[in-house]
């Protein structure tokens, strides 16, 4: 019983740091740091929720599954929003108006 209570609270709390930063995400106006944010609010409130659902399953096989979704979120997260950076950059009008130094 006091394990699912832990498990609720720690659930709940990656919903509301999902929710702060969705905040964020309308308060900012730049691209860039929009990407930022969305990216560390997804991966951080994401990993809380999956925390706290390890929490709420105790020691089962489930566990440790939940821990290889944690593993592969970790590693592909970073990865995607690089992509979707790296996109945005180069197709921005601020570089296509910057002088080119070929001369």
């Amino acid at each position: 019983m006091i394990r699912m209570v832990i498990a609720s609270v720690i659930m709940f709390s990656g919903v509301g740091l999902i929710g702060v930063g969705m905040f964020g995400l309308l308060r900012f106006r730049d691209l860039r740091l929009r990407i930022l944010i969305a990216s560390k609010v997804d991966t951080v409130g994401f990993l809380t929720m999956m925390c706290g659902c390890m929490v709420w399953l105790g020691v089962s096989p489930h566990m440790w599954k939940l821990g290889l979704i944690i593993l592969f979120t970790v590693m592909t997260n970073p990865l995607v929003t690089h992509t979707i950076a790296h996109t945005a950059h180069i197709g921005s009008p601020e570089e296509k108006e910057r002088p080119s130094d070929d001369g």
